[in-house]
């Protein structure tokens, strides 16, 4: 894999790599498809770039892309970041039970808060560059939500798109127990497209969902976390590499 990025004082990729040059190449051995995301970050902030390396279960039927010794991608299954939600964070409108909430929030607010989290160790023990924690209202059933309504003036859904994040929790979190949730909306209507509950284990789960059936809608989603009937104590849940991809 290689890389070139102008203008960064740090470049880091995950997962795996770690802090790297502006420019350089490495040889991956993924065991599995993965997405690899390179954050570049400056005085001005930080802007993030992702590819996804296919490991196909069984020998491709189409021809393979040499892309440098030992490394190959199948035609077009290269990814690029139309939206990155952990990024855009700042636009959005946050709120909880409590009311609404200000980005960057305070990590001891009890009516939840939302804030991203650098070189954070989750509860998979690996540091990720930059993180999205969203902590609901501190009550039973407490819920914290964004709404991404920046988008909706400028993206406009292609088949080939899809919603992917990862989610999980923040080391340490041993009581946490969540609901990760998912909308899309559109002139169509709203549709919850993921709803995936989430304990702490030790590792983090994939969403990863197709959009094509919205191909042609303007869009904007909504992110939220609900407490699983818990106090949300621990509910330190954290989106990681939230993206659309295409």
């Amino acid at each position: 894999m290689s890389w070139s990025v102008a203008n960064a004082t740090s470049v880091n990729i995950q997962p795996g790599i770690g802090n790297a040059p502006a420019s350089g190449s490495t040889a991956i051995t993924p065991g599995s498809s993965t997405i690899y995301a390179l954050t570049a970050t400056n005085s001005g902030g930080s802007i993030q770039a992702s590819t996804q390396v296919i490991v196909a279960s069984s020998t491709p039927t189409t021809p393979i892309i040499p892309l440098s010794p030992g490394i190959h991608l199948l035609p077009g299954l290269l990814t690029t970041t139309v939206y990155d939600f952990v990024a855009k964070a700042p636009n959005a409108s946050w709120a909880s039970g409590g009311g609404s909430l200000t980005f960057p929030g305070s990590d001891v607010d009890n009516k939840g808060f939302t804030l991203w989290r650098n070189n954070a160790t989750l509860e998979d023990d690996k540091v990720y560059t930059q993180v999205l924690e969203t902590h609901p209202q501190w009550v039973t059933g407490g819920w914290i939500e964004g709404a991404y309504v920046d988008m909706s003036s400028t993206y406009t859904v292609q088949s080939s798109d899809h919603f992917y994040s990862k989610a999980g929790f923040i080391k340490g979190a041993a009581a946490g127990d969540v609901r990760f949730r998912v909308m899309i909306r559109t002139d169509a209507g709203n549709t919850w497209i993921a709803d995936v509950s989430k304990v702490y284990n030790g590792s983090l789960t994939t969403i990863d969902i197709p959009l094509s059936a919205y191909a042609g809608h303007k869009a904007d989603f909504i992110l939220r976390v609900d407490a699983n009937n818990t106090s949300g104590t621990q509910d330190w849940a954290t989106w990681i590499g939230t993206s659309i991809t295409r």
